[in-house]
């Protein structure tokens, strides 16, 4: 009897080791995406506006019911020079896609695909409908650029660095990848005096620099006779 005690003891441990031991699975990848992020002037001279649009894409379905998209829950950070510029505020992303694409003759003229995202109360919406391509083939034309938001902030004390930050709430069975894309920074004021590309922060200060040591060399000639 011993012998088989011992045995029903093992049995026991190996499957409690293995109720531990966590299954592999197919996870489910979410690129959150801060796509674009710019400013311009603001009719009030202590505000500018703020530019932004977001997206995300995924490697999994999508929900095909139009009354209940897929969801995802987010927050926009905003900072100058690292410090935030508000509190955060809460963001929700919506996408719809039909799983029968578009078939048929002649191509259907129906909605086959919608993006939409909330925020503060306003709705920014996206829509596909399906057309032939260049290959007279039926189907869903990818979506463009997300519609931007203008928001209007606080004008920055001075030149610095703008930051626009997606931060997701709900990761249940969806991981962030491409941790790059879910933030931009911008030069404000930067050249132009409004809409600017992203700029490194190493760039930033090697320009501030190079704009420091410019103005010494001035003032070293002045300080010797002036400028000829």
């Amino acid at each position: 009897m011993r012998p088989l005690r011992r045995l029903s003891l093992a049995v026991s441990l190996a499957a409690i080791f293995a109720a531990l031991i966590p299954t592999p699975t197919h996870a489910q990848t979410c690129d959150y995406q801060v796509v674009t992020a710019t400013w311009h002037t603001h009719p009030d001279p202590g505000q500018i506006y703020v530019d932004f649009s977001v997206d995300v894409a995924v490697n999994f379905p999508v929900s095909s019911d139009s009354l209940h998209p897929t969801e995802f829950d987010c927050q926009i950070a905003m900072r100058f020079n690292g410090v935030p510029m508000g509190p955060t505020q809460d963001l929700i992303m919506l996408w719809w896609q039909r799983t029968d694409g578009c078939t048929g003759s002649p191509c259907p003229s129906v909605v086959c695909e919608i993006k939409q995202w909330m925020f503060k109360t306003t709705q920014f919406r996206d829509q596909s409908i399906c057309a032939l391509n260049a290959s007279n083939v039926c189907g869903c034309p990818p979506l463009g650029t997300p519609v931007v938001e203008h928001k209007p902030m606080p004008k920055p004390p001075g030149p610095g660095l703008i930051e626009i930050e997606i931060l997701p709430l709900s990761l249940s069975g969806c991981t962030p990848i491409n941790p790059g894309n879910d933030k931009k920074q911008f030069a404000y004021p930067g050249s132009g005096g409004g809409s600017v590309p992203g700029m490194n922060p190493i760039t930033l200060i090697l320009l501030v620099a190079a704009l420091l040591s410019g103005g010494m060399v001035v003032l070293r000639r002045r300080s010797h006779g002036g400028i000829a």
